[in-house]
């Protein structure tokens, strides 16, 4: 059965504005869109909404078009997450500057995690991996949150894929106790180390959610050292939280254009 002329118009204008923003080694404005695929700057500017909206691409603080996160599975990630990370990194540097912690971005390629960014305390010492170093999906905070909220068949998947090496006296090698720890953490919208990936260490990470509620990044105070009493922990968590809803609404944000 075949598609309404209308729909099929936006269709294709949908196409070609996101194989111009795909191949377009930088940002890219609308009246540049406009030219490239050869329609007005009104009707590029209106599908270029509607493409936002659904989080196939990303409007920077410039009004300038990037490849989005949903794109991004499919493509190449790197401007996506050049943007997450520009506008998540004022956030981090004033919850780490308020909690005296190091907090870290992270982000899940398949079964592996990596800091994709992070802020440091001014301590000689904070016991944090730096910028691009892989943690352990299963025992790291991060990692959990990322697994936890990734789709039951692929979870399942990557389970199967690890060999879940017990990094310390504590961390969880078990799958039917892994997937516990992922369903609790799921319930409470936050997953602990409980110095599960290095001794002694303790982490506590949430997600960030899209427009479109998917996850696509995790959020911690990472490096804390020793036992955090169930006070300390619910602090954290709630700064957290309001963290993680103040980058995803800076992130998404659509910008009303003249």
């Amino acid at each position: 059965m075949s598609q309404p002329q209308g729909q099929t118009k936006v269709f294709d204008r949908a196409v070609s504005l996101m194989d111009n923003i795909m191949f377009s080694k930088e940002a890219i404005g609308v009246n540049e869109l406009a030219r490239l695929c050869n329609f007005n700057v009104t009707t590029a500017y209106r599908v270029l909404q509607i493409l936002c909206d659904k989080g196939w691409i990303y409007k920077n603080h410039e009004n300038r078009y990037l490849v989005g996160y949903k794109l991004s599975n499919i493509s190449i990630k790197r401007n996506f997450y050049k943007a997450l990370s520009e506008v998540a990194h004022y956030t981090m540097k004033r919850i780490s500057k308020q909690a005296f912690q190091a907090v870290n971005l992270v982000i899940r390629e398949n079964e592996k995690c990596y800091i994709l960014h992070q802020t440091r305390t001014e301590r000689i010492v904070d016991y944090v991996p730096p910028v691009g170093t892989s943690i352990p999906i299963y025992a790291s905070a991060c990692g959990k949150v990322l697994l936890a909220n990734t789709p039951n068949i692929v979870r399942d998947l990557i389970i199967d894929s690890l060999e879940m090496i017990p990094l310390t006296s504590n961390t969880l090698v078990d799958r039917d106790d892994l997937l516990k720890e992922l369903n609790a953490c799921r319930e409470n919208g936050f997953a602990l180390d409980r110095h599960e990936s290095q001794q002694g260490g303790f982490c506590i990470a949430v997600p960030i959610v899209s427009n479109t509620q998917e996850v696509i990044a995790a959020i911690s105070f990472s490096g804390i050292i020793g036992n955090v009493p169930q006070e300390e922990i619910d602090r954290y968590c709630e700064i957290l939280k309001k963290a993680s809803k103040e980058i995803s609404e800076n992130l998404f944000r659509l910008e009303n254009e003249v």
